[in-house]
């Protein structure tokens, strides 16, 4: 038997109220789910985007905020958007002009007060003066933004350049947070994160970033490749460098890391053009004037690495203090030779090298590749900077020539002339010079060691019971020959020849000669109370001997030859 449902009033008014139920339950939860869209945090679902996050991944991009130019020109809005893109290449100065000119226009204009603050924060160093105008800039923007991300962003900022790590991340964090899909926090959030070993959280930065901005935004793709590299995986470094500069090819710090992964390889010459391309577009470039100033003197970073490990110009130096006696004792051996060659090559002794190279082409013309050595020798990128660079340091190196053991020195006393008398005993030499300045060799033999960029002076002063104060020897070492400057061998025996001379006068050269198969340019003066030698050995072109004598031990100026014992003894 069936039943029927009998449609009453009462029954017809129940089943109204039950479908109204319904149709206001789905009307509220779609209500719910938009005003949650409009209230709480967006997300966006992420494509696939080279280096990216995984595509489909959800992340927060905050709520939509555009910056508010309600009532302002269109002319003033282009001028703010051209300074932010000045700012975001660096170009600081002309980016802190134009800031500065909206901001007197339009007092409370946010986009143009971050700017400004933006600006200062970028000049190098972080000066008291900028700070305090930094600090006036945030109550502004605290009083007329309140909580606003950027005021927090800003403080990190500050914090970072004054090297507070920990609040510096606090208030990265906190920007972060507050504006997620702001591109800026997450960059220098991961910044900071690398800076303080943490190359994990600096990938999840970058690759947040590359989402965020659709792979548009080549400074994370920089960060990412950074922090592989000092994480050691330098694989996914290269394949990232790889990918960044095919898209953003003048990404200065994908440049210079792709600069560094050249050099692990032991292509300095390549890895050299790197750096010179980052200076041609940015002169001031930290990065690029590090890598520069240690090219040949890096060694791969993170696990690769060891304490111990030989980086690729100590390899090539100790090749090179291996074949350079070999060639001295077999000078006719042109492999042996070419060997030292290309080992000079390889150390950045490049005058060196193509000497040896002429050399052999010398002996042998048709010598396999030896005109192809003699240009690579030659052919080496010279920075038109490197001349002013030089001289700078010439100055500070002629600087340091007057200071030792903390007591001031002529450059006269500095090349081994001590303003004490042939023949005084050592304690009158003493109660003149400190001699706890001094290290005892033996007991009539003391050394004085001091070193300030670029020259290491060693001087030895040598007595004798019968003839007190009898000789001084100065070994000058340009410890710069190999570290900082490149491509060009510096004229260490050229200058102190020089120097010297304007103290002693007029000397006999040697022009090049040889003792005993030791090749070496050499002076001899001849003056009231001395014989002075000065040489420099070929193989040696960072260092410069000096042996000042006593002359009335002596009936004639003594053979240089005669004195090679003494000049290479100390």
């Amino acid at each position: 038997m069936s039943r029927h449902f009998a449609l009453t009033p009462q029954n017809a008014r129940k089943a109204s109220l039950y479908a109204l139920a319904l149709i206001l339950g789905g009307l509220l939860t779609v209500g719910v789910y938009n005003l949650s869209g409009i209230l709480g945090p967006r997300r966006m679902e992420v494509g696939e985007v080279p280096f990216g996050l995984p595509a489909g991944t959800r992340i927060p991009i905050g709520k939509s905020e555009k910056e508010s130019f309600k009532g302002i020109p269109q002319p003033i809005i282009q001028e703010v958007s051209r300074a932010q893109e000045l700012l975001r290449v660096g170009n600081w100065k002309v980016a802190a002009e134009i800031f500065k000119g909206v901001s007197l226009q339009y007092p409370d204009l946010k986009p143009a007060l971050l700017g400004q603050a933006l600006a200062l924060v970028a000049q190098s160093p972080l000066s008291d003066a900028n700070r305090s105008q930094i600090d006036a800039i945030l109550l502004q923007l605290d009083r007329k933004y309140p909580g606003d991300a950027s005021t927090q962003y800003l403080r990190g900022l500050v914090a970072s350049r004054q090297g507070q790590a920990t609040v510096a991340l606090e208030f990265l964090e906190q920007a972060v947070r507050e504006s997620p899909g702001s591109l800026d926090p997450h960059l220098e959030l991961g910044r900071v994160l690398l800076e303080g070993g943490q190359p994990l959280g600096a990938q999840s930065e970058a690759r947040t970033g590359i989402s965020l901005s659709q792979g548009s935004d080549g400074r994370f793709y920089s960060l990412l490749a950074r922090a592989y590299h000092d994480n050691g995986s330098l694989d996914s470094c290269g394949q990232v460098v790889e990918y960044g500069l095919t898209r953003f090819p003048g990404e200065m710090d994908l440049i210079v890391i792709n600069g560094m992964l050249l050099e692990y390889k032991g292509l300095f010459d390549q890895a050299e053009m790197d750096y010179h391309k980052v200076q041609a577009i940015d002169p001031e470039n930290l990065a690029a004037k590090i890598a520069l100033r240690t090219l040949g003197e890096k060694s791969p970073p993170g696990s690769q690495n060891s304490k111990g490990m030989v980086t690729p110009r100590e390899k090539a130096q100790l090749a090179i203090d291996i074949l350079e006696p070999l060639v001295r004792q077999y000078p006719e051996n042109i492999p042996l030779r070419d060997a030292l060659g290309q080992a000079y090559l390889k150390g950045r002794s490049f005058d060196l090298a193509r000497l040896q190279f002429e050399e052999i082409q010398d002996r042998d013309e048709e010598y396999p590749d030896i005109q192809l050595r003699i240009q690579e020798a030659k052919a080496v990128n010279r920075d038109p900077r490197e001349a002013v660079v030089l001289s700078q340091e010439l100055k500070r190196a002629t600087d340091s020539l007057r200071t030792t053991q903390g007591k001031d020195r002529s450059f006269s006393e500095r090349l081994g002339h001590y303003l004490v008398r042939w023949g005084a005993p050592p304690k009158e030499f003493f109660a003149k010079y400190p001699i706890a300045g001094f290290k005892q060799l033996d007991s009539q033999t003391w050394q004085e060691l001091s070193w300030e960029p670029p020259f290491e002076h060693k001087t030895t002063v040598e007595f004798t019971k019968e003839h007190g104060l009898s000789a001084v020897h100065v070994l000058v070492r340009d410890t710069s020959f190999h570290v900082g400057m490149r491509n060009t061998v510096f004229d260490l025996f050229g200058r102190l020849l020089a120097q010297n001379s304007r103290i002693s006068g007029i000397g006999t050269a040697t022009g090049e000669a040889e003792c005993d198969s030791m090749a070496f340019q050499g002076v001899v003066w001849e003056n009231t109370d001395n014989f002075e030698m000065m040489l420099q050995f070929s193989s040696k072109r960072s260092e410069v001997r000096i042996l000042r004598l006593n002359k009335d031990l002596y009936e004639t100026m003594p053979r240089l030859c005669g004195h090679m014992p003494r000049l290479l003894k100390y």
